[in-house]
């Protein structure tokens, strides 16, 4: 069990977007979020594709894509095949972060998360996403679902906070419609929505202020999904008014939106009002809202079209002890949500969780450790039985909201074929996971199945060329867009002509029904439907056909002259497609790749732009302005915008890859090189990284060089990654301790990176640090202790080091041969810390880093020159400095985080005063089989022969 972590208060706001919010709060609306970003830092969340909330929730909580995760969508084929149920918990492969804090004894709450039904039993509560949502008429009991809540004791008090819609006054509707007096709702059933998402929002709140201020707690988890139903009911009528909103309707609902988000921010104040002040909290969204331009018009007639009206980048909001104030975030993503809370809570992060920590919230660098996974780490975690049962009434009803929100189509009374659609729905979202995490291989034969399974259903054929064009299989690429352009375009015109055909015939009977008196028929009477079932299917199956965008078909004609090589076409195209699409990023950014083939660059720029002025969120916009300022050598410009896009969007190549390019133009070719080996870190297939940094390693590092033309032959021929590669890259490099050696030095032993179990016989043991940092003294003491050094002979003791060197002078070489290390494993080998990268990846490493005061190190280094007679070799010292302490902030980065290598970073300072302790912490990191008392004995403090004046 763990020690006692920070009280943590993490409040989701489905949708919430900062260009609804910013506003608001300059305009000072919002004063509860004002606050708590005054106090804290704000950025934007990049979200994942597709923008479904079930699976982005998940996501949050797991820090894992949803091909990894498993909850791939709103609904799921009951496990017999008998029918469809929400998408639900037993969904969920893996742990999310309340399960791990579940394993550390840990006490909290998770209310409402969306899938969390049926409720795993957790130490703490937990309230399934199924159980706000009012169901049944208001006179009716409102039964609590089975497997709803946890623990059962809570249910009853849990059941009376609920809100039903019944329960609103007016005077609680008017703050959202002014106007709701003149509405006839009976006509107008907005109103009740709106009453339904405002109950159910009062609900959610309820639970989460009697936790907060009732219960024990070590974290608490409420997630609101208000702001996203609001937005799907009342977005289009958000100022400033749309084509195709009449003014009434303008009038009357105009202000919901806004008055959304004043309700959620009252929410917020009374929520922080009740939790300790050294409580950290975390807000944020799953994705976005379009309260702008870029709203869409008209959804297109499938399943779950609504989250077309999402937009890719979330809010995030982050206060609390140890953390900044009033800043500002970059390059968040939903992934990163789970590793940051782990970190905050001072818990290693999984190496297979596909975020990171966003260390960019903490005032000093916080200590992050890794593990394989937490999945792997073995005891009770909360979760319930894969062979939990749940109950069909409970997840009709659930369906039920589904439907209404227009997520999922409404049950047919063929079970097999609804059973059939629901999984077709969750395989194209599992190829669009893939497809987002950079896995277009395994994407590619789900996409064909579909494809050619489901021809009326164009949204295959558009991701199926997507996927074919980024793997450059430009021949598939060409068939799925002839076989749109010449079949199913005429097949969609036909279509539309057909659909004209029926609005026609439906006008008729409506007209013969009138004329026939049915209009005078008795109320009790039901009129005879104007069409039968197979004309409403026939409808429907028109609808889908003609849902083509023609001018999208134009688009992809436009993609495949670009990969073509054929620029002049492409850019036709896409100004056909402009003629419906111009109010689209997309054509604008395809058209700026259209005009930089052609060299037309500040044609390109003005596309980019454009693009740019559409969404100024968009990190594509901000990467094409980057590559076309690296065509016209204006490199800290094209740094500028690649920055800017990393910001937006970290999860992203080939901003990486550009930033790097643009770094490397100005002379910054480590910080290069970083930039270039994230892109191929996030993206394993992305083959301009591995071509610069193959040109990068060429001469400095041999097996490097090799690694990366290995992963192009790879590329090139299609193969899997190989198992097991030489080298593995992983998270950008963090500070692992705030203390710098040349501040005193004195701190106690610490390990960098994840405490991994020691590595098996045949470890290589380093010993390293700076020249004159007590390096020959750990050499010593290791030898004294019973490990074997590999040494020369050739470097004898002088006066500077009587007790000699104990160094092989093929280390000095290192970089051009590393041959010497050949025959290291079970020896001890001294390796200056310069020479640490070129470590060859064939061994791993126990490495013991000595740190020193850096004036100490300095007047050492002086008087060994003066007595070598090469007082000419002496540098100036402040110069020295800097480049000393960015070799020890490289060393401790590369230390932290190689998955072969576990270090352990020891003070000199410490070392000397505290010789039998350093000794011990030695011998405990290395396993136990060295002789301590003698490691001991080997120190001597009278060798301190430079003390610094610090203290």
């Amino acid at each position: 069990m763990s020690a006692a972590p920070r009280k943590l208060l993490l409040i989701g706001w489905d949708s919430a977007d900062w260009k609804l919010l910013q506003p608001l709060m300059e305009a000072g609306q919002l004063p509860n979020l004002a606050r708590l970003v005054a106090r804290g830092s704000m950025g934007s969340i990049s979200t994942l594709h597709p923008v479904y909330s079930p699976m982005l929730w998940t996501s949050i909580a797991t820090g894992k894509r949803p091909y990894k995760h498993g909850v791939l969508g709103f609904s799921e084929p009951l496990p017999d095949g008998s029918g469809v149920r929400p998408i639900s918990s037993l969904s969920r492969k893996c742990r999310a972060f309340w399960n791990i804090f579940h394993q550390q004894g840990w006490t909290g709450h998770v209310v409402g998360w969306w899938p969390s039904h049926p409720v795993e039993p957790i130490r703490g509560s937990m309230i399934s996403n199924l159980c706000h949502h009012a169901v049944g008429p208001p006179e009716e009991p409102w039964p609590v679902p089975p497997g709803g809540m946890h623990p059962p004791e809570l249910v009853e008090a849990f059941a009376a906070l609920r809100f039903n819609p019944n329960e609103l006054a007016v005077g609680m509707v008017e703050p959202f419609l002014a106007k709701v007096r003149e509405i006839d709702q009976r006509a107008d059933r907005r109103v009740g929505s709106l009453m339904r998402v405002l109950a159910e929002c009062v609900t959610v709140h309820n639970w989460g202020m009697w936790l907060v201020e009732n219960t024990t707690w070590d974290y608490c988890c409420v997630y609101y999904d208000a702001m996203d139903h609001f937005g799907h009911a009342f977005m289009r009528y958000h100022p400033p008014k749309r084509p195709g909103v009449s003014d009434r309707d303008f009038d009357l609902y105009s202000g919901v939106m806004a008055q959304a988000a004043r309700f959620h921010d009252l929410m917020l104040g009374a929520m922080l009002s009740k939790v300790p002040k050294e409580t950290t909290i975390v807000l944020l969204s799953d994705h976005g809202f379009h309260p702008d331009h870029l709203r869409v018009g008209n959804l297109a007639p499938i399943v779950a079209a609504a989250a077309a009206e999402h937009s890719d980048f979330g809010i995030i909001v982050a206060s609390g002890p140890g953390l900044k104030k009033d800043a500002l975030l970059h390059g968040a993503s939903i992934l990163d949500v789970a590793p940051t809370l782990l970190t905050l809570e001072g818990l290693p992060v999984a190496e297979d969780m596909d975020g990171r920590p966003l260390v960019g919230l903490w005032q000093e660098p916080p200590i992050i450790r890794f593990i394989p996974s937490w999945d792997e780490v073995p005891g009770e975690d909360g979760r319930h039985a894969a062979e939990y049962r749940q109950d069909p009434a409970s997840e009709r009803a659930a369906l039920d909201q589904l439907v209404a929100l227009g997520y999922v189509a409404a049950p047919g009374p063929d079970v097999a074929r609804q059973v059939a659609d629901t999984q077709r729905e969750l395989d194209y979202n599992l190829a669009e996971s893939l497809m987002d995490g950079g896995q277009n291989e395994r994407a590619l034969p789900i996409l064909e199945l579909l494809n050619r399974n489901h021809p009326e259903d164009y949204r295959y054929s558009l991701r199926l060329a997507m996927c074919c064009r980024a793997l450059g299989r430009l021949d598939d690429l060409r068939r799925v867009v002839k076989d749109l352009d010449t079949v199913r375009r005429p097949a969609a015109i036909h279509a539309r002509m057909e659909l004209d055909r029926w609005r026609g015939e439906i006008v008729t009977r409506r007209e013969i029904r009138k004329s026939a008196g049915d209009a005078a028929a008795s109320p009790d009477t039901r009129p005879v439907p104007l069409l039968t079932r197979e004309e409403r299917m026939e409808i429907v199956a028109l609808r889908r056909r003609a849902a083509l965008g023609l001018k999208g078909v134009d688009f992809l004609k436009g993609v495949v002259a670009l990969a073509d090589r054929k620029p002049a076409e492409a850019m036709r195209c896409f100004e056909s497609a402009s003629a419906v699409l111009g109010t689209r990023p997309d054509v604008h950014l395809q058209s700026g790749q259209a005009l930089a083939r052609m060299g037309r660059w500040s044609e390109a720029r003005r596309a980019f732009d454009r693009a740019y002025e559409l969404d100024p969120e968009n990190p594509h916009a901000l990467t094409g302005l980057a590559r076309v300022s690296l065509a016209e050598r204006r490199f800290e410009e094209a740094a500028g915008f690649a920055m800017s896009a990393v910001q937006r969007l970290y999860h992203y190549p080939l901003a990486h890859f550009v930033l790097g390019v643009a770094l490397a133009r100005m002379g910054f070719l480590d910080r290069a090189t970083s930039a270039w080996e994230t892109s191929v870190r996030l993206k394993p297939d992305f083959w301009p990284g591995h071509v610069r940094l193959a040109r990068r390693f060429r001469r400095q590092d041999p097996p490097r060089h090799a690694w990366h033309r290995e992963q192009l032959e790879r590329i090139r021929r299609g193969r899997e990654t190989p198992d097991g590669p030489a080298l593995q890259l992983h998270l950008p490099a963090y500070t692992s301790e705030p203390v710098e050696p040349d501040q005193g030095g004195s701190f106690s032993p610490a390990e960098l990176g994840l405490p991994r179990p020691a590595f098996p016989e045949g470890v290589v043991t380093v010993v390293t640090g700076l020249p004159r940092s007590g390096t020959s003294m750990l050499m010593q003491m290791l030898a004294a202790g019973g490990l074997s050094p590999l040494t020369d002979g050739v470097r004898v003791a002088d006066d500077d080091n009587p007790r000699g060197y104990l160094e092989h002078e093929g280390i000095k070489s290192l970089a051009r041969d590393a041959s010497c290390l050949d025959a290291a494993a079970g020896t001890l080998v001294k390796v200056v810390v310069p020479l640490l990268p070129h470590l060859p990846a064939k061994h791993r490493y126990h490495v013991v880093l000595i740190e020193r005061d850096l004036d100490e190190i300095l007047a050492s280094q002086r008087t060994m020159l003066e007595r070598l007679g090469r007082t000419e070799s002496l540098g100036e010292p402040e110069k020295l400095k800097v480049a000393y302490r960015r070799l020890l902030r490289m060393a401790r980065d590369r230390l932290s985080m190689h998955p072969g290598i576990r270090a352990l970073r020891l003070s000199h300072r410490w070392l000397l005063a505290n010789p039998q302790a350093g000794a011990d912490a030695i011998v405990a990191f290395l396993g136990g089989r060295l002789d301590s008392g003698k490691m001991a004995a080997v120190v001597d403090p009278e060798l301190h022969r430079q003390r610094s004046d610090k203290a």
